[in-house]
């Protein structure tokens, strides 16, 4: 359509899926599989919304990240944050939002605009508790 084509084509319009995402997650989902399960599979989530120029920066990056996340067992998914039942659930009120869930609670970055892949690595590293990560020395049997 014309304004596609005068904006650029990566604009999701209502509750249309974002071009490139890779999970759109919806309440039903995070409230029965992500949010009981974060204390043994974290995810990362990044909200938008219609018509939002800042989200087109940070939403490149944080596509950049995910198959990094995903290849060390962290999940990723995007989500609208006009879906207001998730964005409750989520304490979101602003877009663009990061926000790490992991052992049942939701971590959510101060400021997503104009970040750097970096920042991104830190906050997700900080919001996981590195324990998960590391077997207990006295749960391995030696023989």
């Amino acid at each position: 359509d014309i304004f596609r084509a005068h904006f650029g084509g990566d604009f999701h319009f209502f509750h249309e899926s974002p071009n490139g995402a890779k999970k759109l997650l919806h309440s039903r989902e995070f409230l029965s599989n992500i949010l009981p399960n974060s204390d043994k599979k974290p995810y990362v989530l990044f909200g938008s919304t219609n018509f939002c120029l800042h989200c087109r920066q940070s939403m490149t990056i944080f596509r950049s990240l995910e198959k990094q996340f995903n290849d060390v067992g962290i999940g990723t998914a995007e989500f609208n944050i006009n879906d207001q039942r998730l964005s409750h659930e989520l304490g979101v009120i602003h877009a663009p939002t990061l926000c790490v869930v992991s052992q049942k609670r939701v971590y959510h970055m101060d400021s997503v605009e104009q970040v750097t892949e970096t920042q991104i690595k830190e906050f997700v590293r900080k919001s996981i508790p590195i324990n998960r990560y590391i077997q207990k020395v006295n749960s391995i049997k030696l023989i």
